[in-house]
């Protein structure tokens, strides 16, 4: 994007949402014509822009910003996440494949506590237990959360996550050591949740799959890249799941065609994807 472009765009007094997703030439310059001119913008997307900790102090002076998704900005640090501290509105953030470590993250969660609702930490190897327990009891509100990809990421956090976190609708754990453990309690104790995915967990198998039977309104799995689940799995957790709209079992070597043809005769409703090696 251009000066002269951005610009323009700052002329929309009004402006309330802008994605600027992948303009990698974005500047500190740039930035400063947006704050001079788009100070009520409520929602930002700077995903993929090649922006650092410098230019995001300057996004954090926005004193209207509730969202803004900072997805493979991989120059921000924890200093940048810091700053973040001065948006005392923010609601929903997502700082997917971002260098971050637990110490800003902490800082920001006890902050904003149950006015945060949305959060994706996907690919954030640094983090830990220590920041999604402490995600658990202070931000209850939460509706959305996507740790997946921290393989660090066990039971011993996301039992407080089950416990703590009673109204989430999405939750991404895929690529964490998640067992039967949290998901029991989740299943029990969560009866908001419509999408969970859990793929390339280790740990999930045909008994974990019987906790999520409890689980009323879920409408979309996804169970990718699982190698313990058998057809007996999926086709009891089909008929106990009856609200399943969407169900991915791609790259489950235990399954096979005549598996995904079996279940979707017992759910006319539902759409199964799948692709096998």
């Amino acid at each position: 994007v251009s000066q002269s472009k951005l610009s323009s765009i700052a002329k929309l007094k009004k402006l309330q949402k802008l994605s600027l997703r992948g303009c990698e030439l974005l500047t500190n310059k740039c930035i400063k014509t947006l704050l001079n001119y788009c100070g009520v913008v409520h929602e930002l997307d700077l995903s993929e822009c090649n922006i650092t900790d410098a230019e995001l102090k300057k996004i954090a002076s926005i004193p209207s910003l509730s969202t803004l998704a900072l997805d493979g900005c991989r120059r921000v640090t924890d200093k940048g996440i810091l700053q973040l501290l001065s948006c005392y509105r923010l609601q929903n953030l997502s700082i997917a494949r971002v260098h971050v470590s637990d110490g800003p993250l902490v800082s920001l969660v006890h902050q904003q506590k149950t006015l945060l609702q949305s959060l994706s930490l996907s690919g954030c190897g640094s983090i830990s237990n220590v920041l999604v327990t402490t995600i658990s009891h202070y931000c209850s509100k939460l509706k959305v959360l996507n740790i997946s990809g921290v393989s660090a990421i066990d039971d011993s956090s996301l039992a407080y996550i089950a416990m703590n976190c009673k109204y989430l609708e999405f939750l991404d754990i895929s690529e964490t050591q998640v067992s039967n453990v949290s998901l029991a309690i989740l299943g029990n104790n969560v009866g908001t949740l419509r999408e969970l995915y859990l793929d390339d967990c280790k740990n999930i198998g045909n008994e974990e799959l019987t906790c999520l039977y409890p689980m009323t309104k879920l409408e979309c799995l996804s169970l990718q890249h699982n190698h313990s689940i058998t057809q007996y799995g999926i086709i009891q957790l089909v008929t106990r799941v009856p609200s399943l709209r969407r169900l991915n079992v791609s790259l489950c070597s235990q399954l096979s065609d005549v598996s995904v043809m079996k279940a979707k005769s017992l759910n006319t409703s539902l759409d199964i994807e799948y692709h096998f090696k």
